[in-house]
């Protein structure tokens, strides 16, 4: 019995000193002012146009019942566009390959890429 008690003064005790030890911390912290988090918005120092498949309606190389182009299409492509993201101080542009590679990159966009990745 008396080594029950001890152990529930003990517990008590120590329950007790983390209690206001967390209310101190809490107040002093509610007392300080939060620093404003300014960050600079850095634009990206390259852009880069990614083309997925062979471009020029050359669909690549046949095999195992596709084709080089649907491949990275349909394989490559939702891989790229994740692991772009982390890339840091770029801008990537993932290409349709509906629309006229050539007519877009030589009229509508002309200069605003630095590289062009025909994959």
């Amino acid at each position: 019995m008396k080594k029950l008690r001890i152990v529930v003064i003990t517990c008590l005790t120590l329950s007790a000193i983390l209690i206001t030890g967390l209310t101190y911390k809490q107040t002093i912290f509610a007392s300080q002012k939060p620093e404003p988090n300014i960050t600079k918005s850095v634009k990206p120092k390259h852009h880069y146009l990614l083309v997925m498949g062979h471009g020029a309606g050359d669909p690549g190389a046949h095999g195992n019942g596709t084709t080089e182009a649907h491949f990275l299409r349909a394989k490559f492509l939702p891989k790229l566009r994740k692991y772009a993201k982390e890339v840091k101080n770029s801008r990537d542009t993932f290409y349709n390959p509906k629309h006229d590679i050539v007519r877009d990159t030589l009229v509508f966009h002309k200069g605003s890429y630095k590289k062009l990745f025909s994959i």
